[in-house]
Parts: C-alpha cells; sequence; structure tokens
C-alpha cells in the first residue's frame, strides 16, 4: 500500500527509478524521504512566515505589523482605539447587526467558535493594517493639513472613507471662506449587545467661534472704557447694564469708535439687568423693553464740550481748527430711532416705540465704549428721573459713586485654533471601550502628529443639531444659509 507523500519527501523519492516502489510501505528509504522532506518543509514554512512578517501587506500577526510601523516613528499607542474596539468584539462578524438574509436550503453549517474567533483577529489585523499603511501614506503627502487632520481621526476611530477628493468645504459660500469642512466616513458603533456601521462625518472646524465678554464693572458718568475685539471680522455685540443704588438713570452706552449709542427711557433699580442684545432687542430682567429704547448715531449732545458738531449742507470754512483728538463725531448731526426719544425738554414729543433696533456692532481691533447717565437740567426731566449736575472736574466726577456697571459680550473667531469633531454617536465608546476615559481627549492626543505647528488642537461631538457659537448645520445639502455663513455683516 502506498504510503502519502508531499512536499520535499515526494521531491526526494521522485530522484529514484519508479520501479523501485519508494512510496511503500516498508521501504527504509521512504522513511528517510520523510524525515528528511518534513524537516525541509518545516524550515520552509518557518522562513515563508519569517518573510511573510516583514510585508505589511501578509504580516499574520499583531507584532510584526507593529514593528513594522514602529519604522516610521509609530508607537502601539497610536493603534490603542484599535485594540480597545478588538478587545471588546467589535470586529467580531458574529456581532454585526444586519438585516438576515433569507434562509437557503442546503446552506453551510455556522461557523464553529474557533472559526469566529480567527475571523475576529483577522478583522483586527486588517483594520490594524490598514491604518498602519494609510498613517505612511499620509505622513508622505505630509502633516499640518486639513486633510491630514480628517484623515488622523478617521484612523484613530477605525473608521474609512473615501479618500482626499471627497473632503468638503461647507462654508466657500460665505464670509468665512473656508473655515468649516466635512469628510463623509463609515464608522462602528454599539447597536446593543453588537454593532453596525454608521455612514457620518468628521468635520474640521477652523477658528471656531468662542464667547468673549469684558468683566462687570464699575462705571461712572462719562467713563470710557476700551475694548478689543479679536478674530477676523468686525461683529454684533450685547452691552449689559446693571443698576446701582437709584443713581442708573436714563442709561447711554456709546461707541465712540463706530458713532452709535444706545440708550434706555428709564431709571434702574438696583441690582436690575439691562440687555441691549444682538438681536436687536433690549431685555430688561428678561423681559422685553425694545419700545422704551433709542439709538442715536453720529451727534451726542449730552457731551457738546467734546463733540464736534457739522452741518453737512453748510459750506467748509477757509479755515477750521482740528476737532478735539477724542471728538465724537466725525461729520454730520444727531440722527436717533426712534424720532424724539432723546429730546429732554419738557413737555416731551410722544415717541413711538419701535419692535427693533439695529443691533450694536463692535470693530473688529479696538473700540472706545463710554457710559453715560442722565445729568441734571433745570426743568428739563420728567418726575422722579431729576438728577443733580454732575461735577465737570474729572477728579470730582471719578470720586463720586459709580452709575451703574457695565460689561460687554461678543463672539469672535479663536484665531490659531482648529476643532475636530467627531459623531455624537461614539459617546457610547467611552463607557463600553474606553473605562469612561474621554474618546475626544485621546484622538486630539493621537492628532498630535498630525497638528500644524503653532496650532491648538481640540475634539469635540457634534450631532444634528450641532451649533458651533452661531454656526448650526442641519442639511449637509444647503450650500449657504444659517450654520453655514457667519452673520458677521460689515459696517
Amino acid at each position: 500500500m502506498s504510503r502519502p507523500l508531499r512536499g520535499r519527501a515526494l521531491k526526494i523519492l521522485d530522484r529514484f527509478p519508479s520501479f523501485m516502489r519508494l512510496d511503500h510501505a516498508g521501504k527504509a528509504i521512504g522513511d528517510v524521504a520523510l524525515a528528511l522532506g518534513g524537516d525541509l518543509d518545516f524550515a520552509e514554512g518557518r522562513l515563508t512566515r519569517i518573510l511573510a512578517a516583514r510585508r505589511i501587506e501578509r504580516a499574520e500577526e499583531e507584532g510584526d505589523i507593529l514593528k513594522l510601523a514602529a519604522l516610521l516613528g509609530l508607537v502601539e499607542e497610536d493603534f490603542s482605539l484599535l485594540r480597545a474596539l478588538y478587545e471588546h468584539g467589535m470586529f467580531d462578524p458574529a456581532k454585526q447587526v444586519v438585516d438576515p438574509p433569507p434562509a437557503i436550503p442546503g446552506s453551510p453549517a455556522p461557523l464553529s467558535e474557533e472559526d469566529e474567533a480567527w475571523g475576529t483577529y483577522s478583522g483586527y489585523l486588517d483594520a490594524l493594517r490598514d491604518a498602519v499603511m494609510r498613517t505612511a501614506s499620509l505622513m508622505i503627502d505630509g502633516c499640518g493639513t486639513l486633510w491630514a487632520l480628517a484623515e488622523g481621526a478617521c484612523l484613530l476611530t477605525g473608521a474609512s472613507n473615501g479618500g482626499k477628493s471627497t473632503l468638503h468645504h461647507v462654508d466657500s459660500f460665505g464670509l468665512t471662506k473656508g473655515f468649516i469642512h466635512r469628510l463623509p466616513a463609515t464608522f462602528r458603533v454599539l447597536d446593543g449587545d453588537g454593532w453596525k456601521t454608521l455612514e457620518s462625518q468628521v468635520y474640521i472646524h477652523e477658528n471656531p467661534i468662542i464667547d468673549k465678554q469684558t468683566d462687570l464693572m464699575d462705571a461712572r458718568e462719562r467713563q470710557v472704557f476700551p475694548v478689543r475685539r479679536g478674530g477676523f471680522f468686525h461683529g454684533t455685540a450685547d452691552l449689559r447694564v446693571v443698576g446701582t443704588g437709584k443713581r442708573t438713570i436714563k442709561p447711554l452706552v456709546i461707541n465712540q469708535t463706530t458713532r452709535d449709542g444706545y440708550g434706555y427711557r428709564g431709571v434702574l433699580a438696583d441690582g436690575q439687568q439691562l440687555t441691549f442684545s444682538r438681536d436687536g432687542h433690549v431685555y430688561l430682567d428678561g423681559s422685553e423693553v425694545t419700545a422704551q429704547c433709542f439709538r442715536v448715531r453720529n451727534g451726542f449732545f449730552d457731551d457738546a464740550e467734546r463733540a464736534v458738531l457739522k452741518d453737512p449742507d453748510a459750506p467748509a470754512p477757509l479755515s477750521a481748527p482740528p476737532p478735539p483728538e477724542d471728538g465724537l463725531l466725525l461729520n454730520g448731526f444727531a440722527t436717533v430711532d426712534p424720532a424724539g426719544a432723546y429730546d429732554r425738554n419738557q413737555p416731551g414729543p410722544v415717541v413711538a416705540g419701535l419692535a427693533s433696533l439695529p443691533p450694536p456692532h463692535l470693530l473688529h481691533g479696538g473700540n472706545t465704549l463710554r457710559f453715560s447717565v442722565e445729568e441734571g437740567a433745570f426743568d428739563a426731566s420728567r418726575f422722579e428721573q431729576a438728577v443733580f449736575q454732575l461735577p465737570g472736574d474729572p477728579a470730582a466726577l471719578a470720586a463720586l459713586p459709580p452709575s451703574g456697571k457695565f460689561q460687554v459680550l461678543w463672539r469672535e473667531h479663536q484665531a490659531f485654533t482648529v476643532r475636530v469633531l467627531l459623531p455624537a454617536e461614539l459617546k457610547a465608546w467611552e463607557s463600553a471601550y474606553l473605562s469612561g476615559a474621554s474618546l475626544p481627549a485621546l484622538v486630539a492626543r493621537g492628532l498630535e502628529r498630525f497638528r500644524p505647528a503653532g496650532v491648538r488642537l481640540e475634539a469635540d461631538y457634534w450631532n444634528d443639531d450641532w451649533i458651533l457659537g452661531e454656526s448650526l448645520l442641519e442639511d449637509l445639502q444647503e450650500p449657504t444659509g444659517e450654520g453655514v455663513d457667519f452673520n458677521a455683516p460689515n459696517i
């Protein structure tokens, strides 16, 4: 009876004449061939695996892939999120939640536990291998780019995407011109005891919008406050006045830089908060009082000594003295909305309050804002709104108690900052796989390799109701509008 021969043993016996029947049992030379050939086959197999371990496309062990990654300066921590997903079965094909296919007679039996375990490990190796190869390609292309940050976030979370060509500049039609970008990507997310694929987006937000404000400061009559707006654009602001004692009578806030003033025709009680809002309305402790407020532009008659008033229709004099350094007006008389709201004489006109006012603006760069309240004038004040005339001497004026508190609030772009936003569905990973650790923090740390020099990097989640300052994204197909254009009109 012939014995089964294969590999090197068969090649050795092929060297002898066939009539010797060396493949039959009882032939000593056949046993020798089997012994020698078996060792050669074993050595060849080991050598083949060693050679395969040197090629990332064929490496069959996690350690071999990580050693190849180390040649690029990559470390095990760079792929720790993938490892955590593997340890919790995220690459187990048996745990993928899909619609069950219809039963087919004669279909193969379910996989054994050993086959399922190999399938899980093999899936993890494929993901790890893909992550290392994509990272190598990314490093060759160059780090510090928008694509590097978006692709890096996908690599760290085991997501696949359509490549560099699918990186879309969401706000390319708006004033911000390319500050928000998105990359379609496919993630693995939890679904009960299993997992499913999620078609979503990674967002890259350059120069994100942040809230800024001055301190709530004591303010005296005619006191000025320098306010500097950063970012890149002019924009709107909130002006907040808080009543102090019984001294905050008809407060008026003037932006000397824009030559706009906003006033309230009433008295603030101690602690009451009045806000001239960016939405064009005015609120007193949350209740709207826009009809009791007004806006004055250009001339400011409550400070006639420093205001420069010029009739635009009058002929220019042959020689005119230069305006004072702190003059409030470059040209034109004051205009008031609504008409008559700034008139102090009695009896005053009937003022029809407005439903809204132009919102206060803050120019990019330096602004000078001035705080004022009603000053005494004989027979020119309403009942319970009459006040003593304030001293003209600056030292005596500064010695008086404050007439209120004042604060400016606005939003601006945070320069030299980029924010990477992940789908909110990934938050479930934190408790399931990361022992409560913050996924955005881990992603931000992993993206340090791809971060542009001198740029601050943050990571967070987004969802369908994503709000970033004044950016609201609801429809991925919407080219312009709210959430795409930053509302910062020119002044």
